[in-house]
């Protein structure tokens, strides 16, 4: 045995056996001792957001989201973490990055996703405000690994599309984004005036790798779509995306009647096809609502597929809704599942449904499918007694059981609790080496620094059954 092999060997069995003994669902501790780490923004920012999470090769972290300097001049920003937990001061400004767009003075820049890339750079997606219609352009940036824009990517590592075939009245949001296995960009969110009526419609927008709109994609890269409902058209909102195995994209939302407080909101899902077209074998033409009592809208989607017995393939639609509550009503968040064709699967579960609402409500923001089969979903909860919002996980199995591994009852809370009744707020999750990464915000109620971008990694009983 060599020498290095020697010195090396009792390291590696130390650190498996330290991780080991750690139970599936609790904070990982090789990340910042308590698997909780935060970065806090300067008091000038008025509000900070976090709105995606990145994980690269390394282990490294990088959250991405909007800061507002005030009077609604908000700016692209990024913080990334170290494999270790802690704030990378290699990286742009001692570990974050401001970056304004500023096609007008004071603008409205936000970034909604942030995609790892092989060389360690970061590609993040959003928009750039304008002051007057579409009102948003769609807009891109790349940092290399040292937190720099790329100077060859786009003009100095920026890039803006500029230019719709969705008419001269169109009033564009984009909310969120993701990557496709061929490294194409579909960013998606609202329009209003683009076609169909007045009132917003699902819009999806798909990319090339350098940013340009895809001409194999619906309308020249341009998706959307809306419906009448009697003699009125629809109003949509969209909240979350995913695609399927397929290569389906799939539009998560809802559609709202706002004359009807009761069930103001439905579940909405639209899948779109590859070439940018509504699959027609999905729902009704391509759209998929859920009649739920009361007012309900979903939170967030994923899909998957597994083999079976037979050799048969089986795939599913998982999708989180939460209750549109008001101040009577406890939020509440269920976990369902669709077949490829948009019927909601009544054996999911107990009765089509999954319980995750606990204490005195929770919301679902975030579900990532595990190699297993497995749906973790990630969301906050509001504790009993007290006016506080925590981090919340719970896993299921492929059928909607809770997985009574993690963390003994399929379900976990962890709290940052940067000041008494803090808010805990997460809004994306990942997963690095097979760990759930979870992403959000940990706002004080008082005191100095108030906004601080918070993540918590999580361990994983699949670690060292993949060899990691």
């Amino acid at each position: 045995m060599s020498r290095l092999l020697r010195l090396a060997l009792p390291f590696c069995l130390a650190f498996a056996a330290a991780s080991a003994v750690a139970d599936d669902g609790d904070p990982d501790t090789s990340f910042s001792s308590d698997g909780k780490a935060t970065f806090a923004w300067p008091d000038g920012q008025v509000q900070a957001e976090t709105t995606a999470v990145a994980t690269f090769a390394d282990g490294s972290i990088a959250v991405a989201g909007w800061i507002d300097n005030g009077n609604n001049n908000r700016d692209f920003s990024v913080v990334r973490f170290t494999r270790n937990g802690d704030v990378d001061t290699m990286f742009g400004n001692l570990g974050s990055v401001v970056v304004p767009f500023d096609i007008m003075p004071g603008a409205d820049d936000r970034a909604v996703a942030a995609f790892a890339q092989a060389d360690g750079s970061l590609l993040v997606v959003g928009h750039a405000g304008i002051a007057v219609q579409p009102y948003q352009y769609p807009a891109l940036i790349r940092l290399l690994p040292n937190g720099q824009l790329d100077p060859s990517f786009g003009t100095g590592g920026k890039y803006v599309v500029t230019s719709h075939p969705l008419g001269t009245g169109a009033s564009l949001l984009f909310t969120k984004a993701l990557r496709q296995p061929d490294g194409k960009i579909v960013l998606a969110g609202i329009c209003g005036s683009c076609g169909n009526g007045g009132p917003p419609d699902f819009l999806a927008l798909r990319l090339l790798a350098n940013g340009l709109p895809d001409a194999g994609f619906g309308n020249q890269g341009w998706f959307n779509a809306g419906r009448v409902d009697g003699t009125a058209w629809v109003d949509e909102t969209l909240t979350s995306i995913a695609l399927d195995p397929a290569g389906r994209l799939l539009l998560g939302g809802y559609q709202e009647v706002p004359s009807d407080p009761n069930e103001r909101r439905t579940p909405l899902v639209v899948c779109v096809g590859t070439n940018g077209q509504r699959d027609p074998t999905f729902g009704d033409d391509g759209y998929s609502a859920m009649n739920l009592l009361g007012s309900w809208e979903v939170g967030a989607i994923t899909a998957a597929q597994r083999t079976i017995a037979g050799g048969f393939i089986q795939r599913r639609i998982f999708v989180a809704v939460n209750l549109d509550a008001d101040n009577s009503q406890t939020p509440a968040s269920f976990l369902m599942a669709m077949n490829p064709d948009g019927d909601v699967l009544d054996t999911f579960g107990t009765n089509g449904l999954t319980d995750l609402t606990r204490e005195e409500g929770t919301k679902i923001r975030a579900l990532v499918m595990r190699p297993d089969d497995t749906v973790t979903a990630a969301g906050w909860i509001d504790r009993a007694g007290a006016a506080q919002y925590d981090f919340f996980v719970g896993r299921t199995l492929f059928d909607g059981t809770l997985d009574t591994t993690f963390d003994n009852d399929g379900v976990r809370v962890v709290a940052f609790d940067l000041t008494t009744n803090g808010e805990d707020l997460p809004t994306a999750m990942t997963l690095s080496a097979l760990r759930p990464v979870v992403a959000g915000i940990a706002r004080k109620q008082f005191g100095s620094q108030i906004w601080n971008t918070a993540v918590l990694r999580m361990n994983s009983d699949l670690i060292f059954e993949s060899g990691f």
